[in-house]
């Protein structure tokens, strides 16, 4: 009975082994959940970097934009006082006259375009009525 014994000893006849082959059936399941999900938090993280890195840029481009444009309507301001000096001069000697109305408003108008983003269309509009100015900026978003 020995041999027989010695022969069958190693053997698992309790009843959890089912259980254990179950443990570690659900183990390696979620081992696997887990590995896909560090690889879909890793690949979300970097998608994150990139996008925060794009936004920076858009922001400076904006910046620069923007300053571009108060640097125009700068300059289109002294053109205009410039036209109205020499006006007044070539009508002093006739009757004085205006300039028309659409000499009084100053549009700019911005276009950028990204490669990995929609178009922005950007419009600056200044307004000079007597003495009061007034001055709108408009921002769209061209898909």
């Amino acid at each position: 009975m020995s041999t027989e014994e010695d022969l069958y000893g190693d053997l698992d006849t309790s009843t959890s082994a089912l259980e254990k082959k179950e443990a570690l059936d659900l183990k390696t399941q979620v081992e696997k959940e887990n590995a896909r999900l560090r690889d879909e938090l890793a690949q979300l993280q970097e998608q994150n970097r990139q996008l925060g890195a794009a936004n920076k840029q858009l922001e400076a481009n904006i910046s620069t934009l923007f300053a571009t444009a108060q640097l125009e309507l700068s300059r289109k301001d002294k053109e205009i006082q410039r036209l109205r000096a020499a006006c007044v001069c070539s009508s002093s000697s006739r009757s004085a006259r205006s300039l028309p109305s659409n000499a009084h408003r100053i549009n700019c108008w911005l276009f950028v375009r990204t490669n990995s983003s929609p178009s922005l269309l950007v419009s600056l509009t200044k307004r000079a009525r007597g003495d009061s100015l007034d001055m709108y900026v408009d921002m769209k978003v061209l898909r």
